[in-house]
């Protein structure tokens, strides 16, 4: 009885749709790619402003007696930024951008095999206080003595 049932069934047939998830996960990754690339904002860049055009700015509104908003369509230097340049000069007092420093740069110190043995067999004689944490005597009289070999 249970074989005439299973005789009948088509085996190939399945009510489903088949569902290959590889290419469909695929398929949205590069959708959603091609989604944000097309909705994506172009960015502006900032306008780039010389001393000269902070000075005459400045002068303009502090000497010759403009407002800011007549000074900073003369200068041609939007409205914002103009209040923005005002307030560093009442503040700090600079008129052109800020200086950065120059960082130095890097040299490897290369110690020597014979001051890591110092500095290991120190090591092993500090007395440990807690986890990778020796008790250090910072004197001088201490610190200059040559260390003496452990008998055992």
């Amino acid at each position: 009885m249970f074989t005439f049932y299973t005789d009948l069934i088509d085996k190939s047939y399945c009510p489903f749709p088949k569902l290959d998830l590889l290419k469909s996960c695929i398929n949205d990754v590069q959708t959603k790619k091609t989604n944000i690339k097309q909705h994506k904002i172009p960015t502006k860049k900032y306008n780039f402003i010389t001393d000269d055009q902070r000075n005459s700015l400045i002068k303009m509104i502090i000497e010759d007696g403009f407002t800011i908003k007549n000074a900073s369509e003369r200068c041609s230097i939007k409205l914002s930024t103009a209040k923005a340049i005002l307030k560093v000069y009442k503040t700090q007092g600079r008129v052109g951008k800020k200086q950065s420093r120059e960082r130095k740069a890097r040299t490897k110190c290369k110690i020597g095999k014979d001051r890591i043995d110092f500095m290991m067999e120190i090591r092993k004689k500090l007395p440990k206080i807690g986890f990778n944490q020796y008790l250090c005597f910072p004197t001088e009289k201490w610190f200059y003595q040559p260390i003496k070999e452990e008998q055992e």
